[in-house]
């Protein structure tokens, strides 16, 4: 089937305004978006990524404490990091011992 009129004039006339509408409606979500970005940037901490020494960017910031000193079980193998010693494990605990009869159900 087609269309019962195709006046292609009319149908630009129409369609004009609310495709003008659109274009404006996404030029301004546009806009406060990159303003978002920019102010977020601004807003930003400047300072060295962590695990890096002064002026350094390349290199990991070394530990002041010796690797002797620190025994086998916290080291890591990756500098300025350690890992922490595993948890004891639970001891067991007895559970009650469950009512024979019953007058040992209710209480006194």
């Amino acid at each position: 089937m087609s269309a019962p009129q195709t006046n292609l004039d009319r149908q630009r006339k129409r369609h004009r305004g609310p495709l003008i509408g659109i274009a404006l409606v996404t030029l301004f979500a546009l806009a406060v978006i990159v303003y978002w970005l920019f102010e977020e940037v601004a807003g930003s901490d400047p300072s060295a990524p962590a695990g890096t020494g002064a002026g350094t960017v390349n290199e990991p910031a070394q530990s002041g404490i010796p690797a002797d000193a620190l025994g086998p079980e916290t080291q890591t193998g990756i500098p300025g990091t350690t890992t922490a010693p595993p948890a004891p494990a639970p001891e067991p605990q007895e559970s009650a011992p469950m009512p024979n009869t019953p007058q040992e159900l209710t209480p006194d």
